[in-house]
């Protein structure tokens, strides 16, 4: 999904243990860096080691720009949150099916926030992917992305089961 030379500057991105921010890499340039977030404890810590491993492998970790993976949860705010476990699965959205699943609190940031506190001027891809919760975390950028002078590319997933709750 994520097509060769797609991102220029900087990239938002969930990491999806690892997968995605392995791709990202592949597919940016070379000066660009790819940002990813987990924020759920065992899926951050296998996310770390699959990237690691994946670039040790294909040398691409380290290039210029490279990745920094963060322990966060992307929202419309900044805060801490509630999210929900299922396997390799987790959603901040208030999905029924995931009432009853263990829970872990995460720290939650806006891309505005987070590209604040990092001073990226320019973010030219965001890929979500965060069960349900996509249109919340987007919320979380109208202030300092959308209105750039160049939009961001924007690729999300849509879980039907979580949006429903929304």
């Amino acid at each position: 999904p994520l097509g060769r030379g797609r991102a220029e500057g900087e990239a938002l991105a969930g990491s999806h243990i690892g997968y995605t921010v392995v791709h990202a890499l592949a597919a940016k340039k070379q000066d660009a860096h790819v940002y990813a977030f987990e924020p759920v404890n065992y899926l951050y810590e296998l996310s770390r080691k699959n990237i690691a491993l994946q670039s040790t492998l294909q040398n691409t970790f380290q290039s210029s720009g490279g990745a920094t993976l963060e322990k966060k949860a992307l929202g419309e705010r900044t805060g801490v949150a509630e999210i929900k476990i299922d396997g390799v699965r987790s959603s901040l959205a208030p999905d029924p099916k995931l009432q009853h699943m263990p829970s872990e609190t995460v720290e939650v940031v806006s891309i505005d926030a987070y590209t604040q506190e990092k001073n990226i001027d320019h973010v030219d891809f965001i890929f979500l992917d965060v069960e349900g919760y996509e249109f919340t975390a987007l919320k979380g950028c109208v202030s300092r992305v959308f209105p750039q002078a160049k939009l961001p590319e924007i690729i999300f997933e849509i879980a039907p089961s979580a949006m429903a709750a929304v």
